[in-house]
């Protein structure tokens, strides 16, 4: 039932992902920020023309996550862009950034991690061979359980029931560098 996205970017990826969830969900309002006003004006003023679709720019980050269903993340940062503390209940939060064995990059917190009720990713091995710290030092720190962690792939299947309430928080983390 999700018709409200908070965007945080206003690039190629950006572009790209939300027609992706404009194609698949009935969205009314979109909510951009990125920290260059003109890009943010810039994509809103597009992204409104091209998906018939209200894009408003937000002057701050807060407001991108505050009221909205989906918190789409699709930056080049290497640091979280929202604090997880600001999430609420029933909110998909989805990102695009991963660390690998030399790089540690994320777009999310680990607030965002402990407080999701499960964590999607698109493949596990991938996280444990790419060094995906972000999310393996806080299962070994035992913050999060590998219980709550799945693949995409067991959810489309039924082989995971994914949401089993409104009210849960699902982080959706996009973990092996492929734009699905």
């Amino acid at each position: 039932n999700s018709t409200i996205v908070g965007l945080f970017g206003s690039g190629n990826e950006a572009r790209t992902n939300l027609e992706a969830i404009c194609a698949v969900q009935p969205i009314d309002k979109v909510l951009v920020y990125s920290p260059t006003k003109e890009h943010r004006d810039r994509f809103a003023e597009e992204m409104t023309e091209s998906l018939n679709v209200e894009v408003q720019p937000v002057t701050s980050a807060r407001a991108v996550v505050k009221g909205t269903d989906i918190v789409m993340c699709a930056t080049n940062s290497s640091q979280a862009v929202f604090e997880g503390s600001w999430l609420e209940p029933g909110q998909l939060v989805v990102t695009i950034a991963n660390s690998d064995g030399v790089h540690r990059r994320t777009e999310a917190d680990a607030t965002t991690m402990t407080r999701s009720d499960l964590i999607v990713l698109n493949n596990i091995e991938t996280a444990v061979n790419n060094q995906q710290r972000e999310l393996l030092d806080l299962i070994d720190q035992e913050k999060v359980s590998w219980h709550k962690v799945c693949e995409l792939g067991q959810v489309l299947v039924g082989a995971h029931a994914g949401r089993n309430s409104d009210q849960e928080i699902i982080y959706y983390k996009s973990n092996t560098g492929v734009g699905i």
